[in-house]
C-alpha cells in the first residue's frame, strides 16, 4: 500500500471545525484534503474521533464527525502493530519526539508516503524518508 502523504488528526479537526477564528485554516484543510492521495494511522482516526467530541468550541456536530470516520476508513489505514510500536520507540530514540508523533511518522514509513501534513511537528523536518509539511505555515 503506497500513497503520497499522510494526513495528521488536526487537518481534520480544523476540515469541519466551525469556529470562527479557525476559517482559513479549515479552508486549507478542507482543500488539502480533496488534492492530496493520502492514508491514515488508526490512531489519527482515534485521535480524531476523540478530539471531535471533546472540544465543543470546534462546532463539529455527531454527523459530521460519523461522515469523516467513514470516509477515513476507507483510505489506506495503517494499524498499530509490533512493528510500528518498535520503530517508533526506535524514533524516539533517535530524535526528540513524542511516543505519538513517532507512531504517526512509523505509520507514514510503512504507506511508503513521503510527506506528513502536520502542525504538531517542525515543519521542513525530515524523519527518514518522511518529510514534515505544516500546511498552516504560511497563514
Amino acid at each position: 500500500m503506497s500513497v503520497d502523504a499522510v494526513l495528521d488528526t488536526n487537518i481534520f479537526l480544523y476540515a469541519l471545525s466551525k469556529a470562527p477564528e479557525e476559517a482559513a485554516k479549515s479552508q486549507t484543510a478542507q482543500s488539502l484534503i480533496a488534492s492530496v492521495c493520502f492514508g491514515v494511522p488508526m490512531q489519527v482516526i482515534q485521535e480524531f474521533y476523540h478530539n471531535a467530541h471533546a472540544k465543543a468550541r470546534l462546532g463539529i456536530s455527531p454527523e459530521n464527525c460519523s461522515r469523516m470516520v467513514a470516509a477515513l476508513i476507507q483510505r489506506p489505514i495503517v494499524l498499530t502493530d509490533l512493528d510500528i510500536f518498535n520503530e517508533a520507540k526506535n524514533l524516539t530514540l533517535r530524535y526528540p519526539l513524542s511516543y505519538w508523533d513517532a507512531a504517526i511518522i512509523a505509520a507514514t514509513h510503512r504507506l511508503k508516503a513521503s510527506l506528513l501534513y502536520s502542525e504538531d511537528l517542525s515543519h521542513g523536518q525530515t524523519y527518514g524518508k518522511v518529510k514534515v509539511i505544516n500546511p498552516f505555515a504560511e497563514l
